[in-house]
């Protein structure tokens, strides 16, 4: 039985990616309401920020099973990233939760996916268990941070969060590129 813990070559750079984008949307969605004020949103339309994530989230986890992994992982990576950005100004506000609430589901299930396909049968519930502990650990601290950056400015959180979603793409051309995604799916060691 092959070991799946953190030593796994092909499971840790999938875990700290995923650690990484749990803590980068916690950072970024931390002052939402703050951040939707401070730019100008109506109070009575602020429900469209948490709609749009919601409705965004529901559709990009239908898209995850019509799509491959390249696209699943770095697709739903560059729509988080747009998402993000376009969070800034008050009239594209709700597209933004939109578009980062369904980046995240699309990249989300399919790296839950190759999660599963890594871990042995009698090991699965421990990895799926011991994952979303981690993950949401780092999403906590990213909203913890993002509490102390947003004492400066609600958009400090959100400007730091997007700078640290355009650091993760060089993993792109690495250990999450596209080869060795698509061999993980068929089996294969990349």
């Amino acid at each position: 039985m092959r070991n799946v813990g953190l030593g796994d070559g092909r499971l840790l750079p999938l875990t700290l990616y995923a650690l990484a984008m749990s803590f980068l949307s916690g950072l970024a969605l931390a002052l939402l309401p703050l951040m939707a004020l401070a730019q100008g949103a109506p109070p009575v339309l602020y429900g469209l920020y948490p709609w749009g994530l919601s409705i965004g989230g529901f559709l990009g986890s239908l898209l995850a099973g019509r799509i491959g992994p390249c696209l699943g992982v770095w697709g739903g990576h560059g729509l988080r990233i747009l998402g993000l950005a376009l969070l800034l100004p008050f009239p594209f506000g709700p597209l933004g939760t939109f578009l980062a609430g369904m980046g995240g589901a699309l990249g989300g299930v399919h790296l839950r996916a190759y999660r599963q396909r890594l871990a042995p049968e009698p090991l699965l519930g421990r990895v799926q268990a011991g994952s979303v502990a981690l993950l949401s650990s780092g999403s906590l601290l990213g909203i913890l941070l993002a509490g102390g950056l947003g004492s400066l400015d609600p958009r400090t959180p959100l400007l730091a969060a997007l700078l640290g979603l355009l650091l993760l793409l060089p993993l792109a051309l690495g250990p999450l590129g596209c080869r060795r995604l698509l061999a993980l799916r068929e089996g294969r060691s990349p």
